[in-house]
């Protein structure tokens, strides 16, 4: 395992913030007005709203919550606009950011794959993945497993499954729900979260080729690579 390096020290700001969610609706990973991003930095939760289009998002439209109550410290002039549920699963969790994607590829995974989880090794995007028990980041060699949960009606009923998940499963930095996308808890900053996340979505797009193609997603390690972990 490595420890987690940040190569930019920038801290997040509103600004910054709608700038990224506009570069996911770009991606395809927060298409329509599914997914969020909420950020810690010092004292505050910058949170993105839910149900907007996220392609037109300003930073007019985030909230700011207090880290130590949770409590709106200003919000959107729409009085409907509600904060995205990684808001609260940040609070709950402690995490430096949470992410929620709706991409294609996290999607289609769960419904190829009948499980529980989703498990994958010997993949060289797995060193941009955190332990979230230790707090490094994995070897290329190492086995990511990410847990697969049945998706609900809406966030406000999977907002519970998601925590009683994490606690199960302490090490996993990620969960996948059915049928519906995915989210991604980082303990460091929002620029390793951020990271982590296009290594998840690299590897959920591999792992549907794979699975296309019928290649395995556990392999064997090799001597080569048994004898580079000895030294």
């Amino acid at each position: 395992m490595h420890d987690i390096i940040n190569t930019d020290d920038v801290p997040i700001t509103p600004s910054r913030l709608a700038e990224l969610i506009r570069h996911f609706y770009s991606l395809g990973w927060m298409r329509d007005n599914g997914g969020g991003m909420a950020v810690a930095c010092g004292d505050v939760i910058y949170s993105s709203p839910t149900s907007v289009q996220k392609e037109k998002l300003s930073e007019k439209e985030l909230f700011i919550i207090a880290q130590t109550d949770g409590k709106i410290l200003k919000r959107p002039a729409n009085p409907a606009s509600v904060p995205s549920a990684t808001a609260g699963l940040l609070y709950k969790t402690g995490s430096k950011c949470v992410i929620h994607t709706h991409s294609k590829y996290a999607n289609l995974l769960t419904q190829l794959i009948r499980g529980d989880h989703f498990a994958i090794n010997n993949q060289e995007m797995i060193q941009g993945v955190e332990n979230r028990k230790t707090g490094r980041r994995l070897d290329n060699i190492d086995r990511v497993f990410v847990p697969i949960i049945d998706s609900e009606l809406n966030e406000l009923l999977l907002s519970p499954i998601l925590l009683r998940t994490l606690e199960k499963y302490p090490e996993a930095s990620a969960i996948l729900v059915r049928g519906h996308g995915f989210f991604a808890f980082g303990s460091h900053s929002w620029q390793s979260t951020k990271l982590m996340l296009e290594c998840y979505e690299y590897l959920f797009e591999l792992a549907c080729d794979m699975i296309k193609y019928k290649l395995p997603l556990i392999k064997p390690i090799t001597n080569g690579t048994q004898q580079m972990r000895a030294v």
